[in-house]
């Protein structure tokens, strides 16, 4: 599945009238430039660029557990429109065998994520999370350096109807999230 590409025409107006020369930067007044074709690929206005992310890595594969290393970009289940492509689909078209969801990550995070290879595992793993047995672990980089420098933060979340989460009060779950800052990159 590609894009439908249409070329574009030479551009002439910054490299003195040569339509094979492309300025490609100026550092301290001198210019540099390159011979470079200008004659583009260009998407057809209207179409969407295809999107591959990266593929997940199998960690582990016991024969009842499937560990993944699963990148950004991709949803671990399918989305309300069913979109194809979603972590599990792609792992069991790969193992050839029915995956058992435990937990799921947001597609735009990466990290491990753990799946079942049969019922009884399913539940004995669902368990865990379940009564917070498993510890997760998140590392994060963030604008800004937050005030103290390692805390506890003991609020109640909600998940609302347009999949936004935020503190809740009245009717959130408990939530304690425990931070401590690593490292500092400035004012970064």
């Amino acid at each position: 599945q590609h894009a439908a590409l249409a070329p574009t025409r030479p551009t002439r107006d910054t490299t003195g009238g040569h339509p094979r020369l492309c300025r490609i930067g100026c550092r301290n007044g001198i210019r540099k430039s390159c011979r470079a074709d200008r004659t583009a690929l260009n998407p057809v206005q209207g179409s969407r660029p295809v999107r591959h992310p990266p593929k997940p890595a199998i960690l582990l594969d016991d024969g009842r557990l499937l560990a993944v290393d699963k990148p950004e970009g991709i949803p671990c289940i399918p989305d309300r429109r069913g979109t194809p492509g979603h972590l599990r689909q792609l792992l069991e078209q790969a193992t050839g065998r029915r995956l058992f969801v435990v937990h799921r990550l947001d597609a735009d995070t990466s990290g491990l994520v753990v799946f079942a290879q049969d019922a009884e595992m399913h539940r004995w793993l669902s368990l865990q999370f379940q009564e917070h047995r498993v510890r997760k672990e998140y590392t994060a980089l963030v604008i800004g350096s937050p005030e103290p420098h390692e805390g506890t933060i003991d609020r109640p979340l909600r998940r609302f109807g347009s999949g936004r989460t935020a503190v809740d009060t009245s009717a959130g779950k408990p939530s304690v999230t425990l931070y401590r800052v690593t490292e500092s990159l400035g004012r970064w």
